[in-house]
């Protein structure tokens, strides 16, 4: 949960979430025993003898000029750290985590929850829509960087035509229909 520092006359503590800026997860493989260490310290309390520390006030934020290196519409790599009902969080360098909104996974598909599409931990081209330094939110897509199909689907699928389809969900006004495994598709309860 921390790191134990001697002060001398007394020992402070250092509380995992402020030994950085950055996500440590194990304290031991930020620091070792015996290893000097700056702190500020955080708070005294006096009647539990008490001191915390925190180093997190030494280090730069990790999104100083971060406009100069994650510019919008370029496309970076990243790892997928963490998955929502709306979206997935992607690490794309250490302290520095973009968001895929649901409508941001797939071009055709109309998604329940994004692990349909990405799973944790699974490394993932992204583009940057936009970047906002002083928020520290980063706005990323996955469909993206994939080909557009829906440029290719009126060759494909054109109107008139018959094509097979799986119910994906009925709703009182239709059914959701995925045509050849690519697209999503509405279906009005009056057709």
């Amino acid at each position: 949960f921390g790191v134990f520092v001697d002060l001398g006359c007394v020992e402070g503590l250092i509380h995992i979430s402020r030994l950085s800026k950055l996500h440590i997860e194990d304290p031991t493989k930020f620091v070792k025993k015996g290893d000097l260490i700056q702190a500020v310290v955080y708070e005294i309390d006096r009647d539990k003898n008490r001191v915390s520390l925190s180093r997190k006030e030494l280090e730069d934020s990790p999104w100083k000029g971060i406009n100069k290196v994650y510019k919008p519409e370029t496309t970076h790599k990243g790892i997928i750290k963490r998955i929502t009902d709306f979206g997935a969080y992607v690490e794309l360098s250490p302290g520095i985590d973009g968001l895929i909104r649901l409508s941001e996974l797939s071009w055709t598909r109309r998604l329940k929850h994004p692990n349909e599409v990405v799973k944790l931990y699974q490394e993932i081209d992204v583009y940057i829509i936009s970047v906002n330094e002083e928020k520290q939110a980063i706005a990323l897509s996955y469909k993206r960087t994939l080909p557009n199909p829906w440029q290719g689907l009126k060759e494909k699928y054109p109107p008139n035509s018959e094509a097979q389809g799986k119910v994906l969900q009925l709703v009182p006004q239709g059914a959701v229909i995925t045509v050849g495994d690519e697209v999503d598709g509405f279906m009005p309860r009056s057709r």
